[in-house]
């Protein structure tokens, strides 16, 4: 008698009724099973600057009575992610790890990742992979309401930034892609780990 665990998440409990040819009293047989994730569903890599690869590692392995387990093919966005195989420290297993790629762009990054492997039950794995990589400078204004002052008196307004890495910043250059209309300039004497950029209307 097999017990079927596909596709459930809890303890499972069944009953198998066995009849006898002759009338004999039936035997009642009850199988209980519980189930445990093979691997993670899902990864979350930690928060990083960009360059960073903080690594995640999970470990897959095939039931008993199956061959060692072998990866045949890992497909992954490599923009956003870096996924590599290695053997792992139990024998017949593979160390899964996961990384964010160096060139991932700023911000949140997230990929289905796809391992095909030669486990006979289930062998394609997917796995979403998750990773945040940290801007420089975070802007503390978002948007800037410049109202007119005085007659000949220059419009203008003070955007902030502060350092995501929680480091001085000792240097910041900004531009301004409408230089017709606008000026724009880093204030002087910032607190430690932020920048402020003035930003003018031309007269």
């Amino acid at each position: 008698v097999d017990l079927n665990l596909q596709g459930k998440t809890t303890p499972v409990e069944s009953e198998v009724l066995v009849n006898y040819a002759g009338g004999t009293v039936p035997d009642e047989l009850v199988l209980k099973g519980a189930v445990s994730e093979e691997y993670p569903a899902m990864v979350t890599l930690p928060k990083a600057k960009r360059g960073e690869q903080p690594e995640q590692i999970i470990t897959l392995a095939t039931y008993p009575g199956q061959p060692p387990l072998a990866i045949q093919e890992i497909k992954f966005d490599p923009a956003k992610l870096d996924v590599a195989a290695k053997p792992g420290t139990k024998e017949g297993t593979v160390d899964v790890v996961f990384k964010p790629a160096a060139s991932a762009p700023v911000g949140s990054v997230s990929d289905q990742v796809v391992v095909r492997t030669n486990d006979t039950e289930a062998p394609e794995k997917r796995i979403a992979a998750r990773a945040h990589v940290l801007s420089p400078l975070e802007p503390v204004t978002r948007q800037l309401v410049m109202r007119p002052g005085k007659a000949g008196e220059p419009v203008a307004a003070v955007a902030e930034f502060k350092s995501t890495y929680g480091e001085p910043i000792s240097d910041a250059t900004v531009s301004v892609t409408r230089e017709k209309r606008f000026t724009v300039s880093v204030e002087p004497d910032a607190p430690v780990g932020m920048v402020r950029v003035r930003v003018a209307v031309r007269l």
